[in-house]
This record gives structure tokens, sequence and C-alpha cells, in this order.
């Protein structure tokens, strides 16, 4: 996973920074608002796929910068910086400390993921025999925040393949998403609001040939409350149900080159609430001004650095009708999927235990399932290290997920604050 950011200010000109650089070479991937790919093991299934069903596209476990897999994902609260404008649209408007008293400011995010086969469960389907291969994800996120108003934008592209055999050309999987999205900070700063759109397309090819192409969009918009003075903080992300349709050459329930178009890819509905709580001499709530810098030096400026942060998400899915999980779907199988609606729970605790050298990040999250099984506990961890100063003040980032048939871990390099 490849992270990066910039920031610039308004009189001390533009000012590059690439942010975080992170290696994973156990995780699944993610497709912008789509979790799209995985890779599960895949046991065989003697009932073939059905014409009339959707493809629901799960979103399955954590796969975000290291500090929101650390937590656990518990995050719509905070919901800072480009990595968060999946949970919550509101971090697209979100200020920052080091930002708080900039009139605007800019950021980006890059992330490029290749998975080995065999590395996750994406989906928690318990499947085995997998014939799904050779996974990659791209996504990039930039955004702009000028006085009150934040924007963001984001991209993401994803590849896999399915081997029927050694002999056969593989089925090649493509899907991806633009996301647009826009936040306000009303009542200075105390009230961060956001919605978007976001468009999604998912395909399959066989060599030169076109086998089935969808097209959709969904809708989302989030919140965050964080009272002046106050440590804690509220936020929350609903999301609507999104259906992916069947583009002009596309025929539902016709099998072309060996693969049977769906009736529809779908996301379903999402609603994620939390909390955060901070305690220490760093306040959990910034004040931000919006272009109105303290006159004092920047040396003599406070510079509270213990704190220790709790948060909590609850995230309510939706149930579906007529919906199959997608790796059962790549390979010509039948798993009912999302035939009741689903709870999840993430926790996640953070805090700087060295003032100036350690952050330290522990959490965990119940992922339920959405076929006809029991859910999974996630555990996480993670930490950031200051190294050095050169140009700029770099630290040492990692985090990592573990659970009944999966593991994510990464390393990063960027910026301390």
């Amino acid at each position: 996973m490849v992270d990066s950011k910039a920031h610039a200010g308004l009189d001390r000109g533009p000012r590059w920074r690439p942010t975080v650089t992170s290696i994973s070479g156990f995780t699944a991937a993610r497709l912008g608002g789509l979790a799209l790919i995985l890779l599960a093991p895949t046991a065989a299934y003697a009932q073939a796929f059905e014409p009339g069903y959707s493809v629901e596209l799960t979103r399955g476990p954590v796969v975000a910068p290291t500090r929101i897999v650390g937590m656990g994902g518990a995050f719509v609260s905070i919901a800072e910086g480009a990595g968060a404008y999946d949970l919550n649209p509101a971090a697209a408007g979100v200020r920052h400390r080091h930002n708080k008293d900039e009139l605007w400011d800019w950021d980006f995010a890059l992330e490029a993921i290749v998975s080995p086969r065999d590395s996750a469960d994406f989906e928690n389907s318990r499947r085995s025999d997998s014939r799904v291969d050779d996974l990659r994800v791209a996504y990039a996120a930039l955004g702009f925040v000028a006085e009150q108003f934040g924007f963001g934008v984001s991209v993401a592209a994803s590849t896999m393949e399915v081997k029927e055999s050694e002999d056969a050309a593989p089925i090649a999987l493509s899907g991806g998403t633009l996301s647009l999205n826009a936040a306000y900070n009303l009542m200075d700063g105390q009230l961060v609001m956001g919605g978007g759109v976001y468009f999604g397309t998912a395909s399959a090819e066989r060599g030169e040939l076109a086998l089935h192409e969808y097209f959709g969009l969904g809708l989302i918009g989030g919140g965050v409350a964080q009272p002046k003075g106050q440590p804690y903080r509220f936020g929350f992300t609903l999301r609507s149900r999104a259906t992916l349709s069947a583009q002009e050459g596309t025929v539902p329930g016709a099998r072309v080159g060996g693969l049977l178009a769906p009736a529809a890819f779908v996301l379903p509905a999402q609603l994620t609430v939390g909390m955060s709580y901070s305690i220490g001499s760093r306040a959990n709530n910034v004040t931000a001004t919006f272009g109105v810098r303290d006159p004092r030096p920047e040396d003599a400026l406070p510079k509270a650095r213990d704190f220790m942060r709790i948060a909590a998400d609850v995230v309510i899915t939706e149930r579906l009708e007529r919906a199959a999980g997608f790796q059962a779907w790549a390979e010509d199988a039948l798993q009912v999927a999302g035939d009741e609606v689903t709870v999840g729970l993430h926790v996640g605790i953070e805090g700087e235990v060295i003032d100036d050298l350690l952050k330290t990040r522990l959490g965990f999250y119940f992922e339920p399932s959405r076929f006809d099984d029991v859910g999974r506990i996630h555990a996480t961890s993670g930490f950031d290290l200051y190294l050095f100063e050169l140009i700029w003040d770099w630290r040492l980032a990692a985090a990592a997920d573990l659970a009944r048939n999966y593991t994510n871990i990464i390393l990063s390099l960027g910026f301390w604050h």
C-alpha cells in the first residue's frame, strides 16, 4: 500500500509532502466505496449460479491507512485526512491541528495493493480451492479546503483474474469508482457536514472479448460534531444502496464466455454511527480559525502532546433479496448473501505514550458474516515512531489486522505531526 499527502498554506507558499509510503503483502483489496474484489479460499459448491440473482459487493475487513487499521476502523467520528473519505464524506472539510489556522489547504492520498493468492478471506465466506488470482488495486484521492468549505474527489480501480483451467484463457474482472464529496463547517467548525455521489463500474473480459459491463451510482452523507472545548465528538455516515445495472450489450441471465451475467451488482445500504473521547492535555477538538493566525512565533506556541483517545463505531448493513457472494459468482457457484440485517462493532484506542516520540494504537472489531455463518473477531494494533528531522519531521508507522483466515500487515513511512 502506498499513501501520500500534500499540504499548502496561503502565506507560506505551496509545500509538497509525500506523507505516507506503505507496503502490504498480506492484504485483500478495496475499491474506493466498492469492496469489489477479494481473495478467499473457496469450497466447491454443487449449485451453479442462477439467473435472477444479483451479486453483493461486501465491505468486509478494514483496508485503510495505518492509523485507521490500528484503531480497528473506529474512525467515523475522527474523520481526518483523505484516507477517511470512504468512511465519512465530512472528512473533506474536517480541519487538522496543522491546518486549522490556514485559509486554504490541500491534501491527497495514493494507495496501491498487489495481493498474492490465498492471502485473505475478504468476504468471510470460508470457501476453499479458489481459482481467483492476480489481484491489483490502485486508489487516489485529492481534497481542498477553503475557509469553511471542503471538497474531495477519489478514484479507484481494481483488476483480478479467474482461471477455469490451465489451458483456458482467464476471465479478467475489473471495476472502478469515481467519488465526489463536498463538506461545510458550521458553528465555527463545531459541526462539519458532508455529502457526495459515487459512480461505479464493473466489467468482465476474456482476452479481447468483452463479456459483461455494469454501471450505477450511489449517494453518501455524513457529519462530525466536535463541540468546542469538549473531550468528545460524534460522527455518522449514511450510505444509500447502489445498484450497478447492465449496460448495452449485456443481457442479465445470459452466459457469455462461460460467465453468467447477474441481474445487477449491489452495494447494500449502510449506516455507521460513532463517537470518540479523549483525555490528556491535547484537546480532542481543535478550534479552527480558517485563516486567522496566532501572532506569536511558532516556537512560542503551547505544544500539548499527551493524550489518549478512545473511539467506537457501530455499522448496520441492510438485508438484500436474491443476492449472492462475489467470489462464488466469479466461479459460477451460488452462495446466498445478505439475507438478513447485520451489525458490526469497531473499537479502538490511540495515544502518545512518549511525547514527541511514540504513538500507539490497539483495536478490535466484529465483522458479521453476510452468509449463513458466524462472524469473526479481528484484533488490530499499530504505532507511529518519530525518526528524525530532514526538511520535515519523519515517522515510521505500522499496523496489523489479524482474524480467522485473514491477515493484513502494513509498514509505512511518513510525516510526524
